[in-house]
């Protein structure tokens, strides 16, 4: 599946959940519906890199028959690809939120005009992952440094799991974008886990 079409999913999902079946006015779709959107692709994206990282490690285990090295380059290609989206909607995301960062939106991470403990960890597993997702650029950089970027991602949604154990809150139950980002987040750790281990 191309990026592009998974970022027109991400973009479909919350437009559903937060304008069409929840109660976000649809002049909020611009900055906060698409900021929401990129965040999702973020994750996802990390999570194809880390899936096409495993079974380029995968290939090179077996490496068994010639064609193996065509595969391993498409893998491998596949697996920077995804990784640049990634890199690409994180900035976008970073640049979004800053816009966003206030108590009107985001009034679980404040106290008074203050951000309180919560607010604090997920703007620093933020610019933990930007730096991480950074260094992904490196063409050489080992899956450690991108199993890294994943926690610290993991780690940027992790305060927002108040509404995870509420489906009866969630718009017509639809899953929060957090849960689902946090779940890709996860997968994309073990994957990128995976590729490293298997080299032992």
């Amino acid at each position: 599946m191309k990026p592009v079409v998974v970022l027109l999913i991400c973009l479909s999902y919350a437009t559903l959940r937060y304008i069409v079946f929840g109660d976000v006015a649809i002049e909020q779709w611009p900055v906060f519906i698409v900021n929401k959107s990129v965040s999702f692709f973020v994750a996802a994206g990390m999570a194809a890199s880390a899936y096409y990282s495993w079974r380029l490690k995968r290939i090179s285990l077996l490496n068994t028959i010639s064609s193996d090295e065509l595969y391993s380059k498409y893998e491998a290609k596949q697996s920077a690809i995804w990784g640049r989206w990634a890199w690409h909607a994180l900035i976008l995301h970073v640049l979004l939120s800053i816009g966003l960062l206030n108590p009107a939106y985001f009034s679980k991470f404040y106290d008074g005009a203050k951000l309180n403990l919560l607010g604090n960890i997920m703007l620093l597993a933020g610019a933990l992952g930007s730096y991480a997702f950074y260094r992904l650029q490196s063409e050489r950089l080992n899956n450690l440094i991108k199993m890294l970027a994943s926690l610290a991602l993991l780690g940027h949604f992790l305060p927002m799991c108040s509404s995870w154990a509420s489906p009866e809150k969630w718009p017509a139950y639809f899953p929060p974008i957090s849960l689902l980002s946090a779940l890709l987040a996860v997968y994309a750790a073990l994957g990128f886990w995976s590729s490293i281990s298997s080299r032992r």
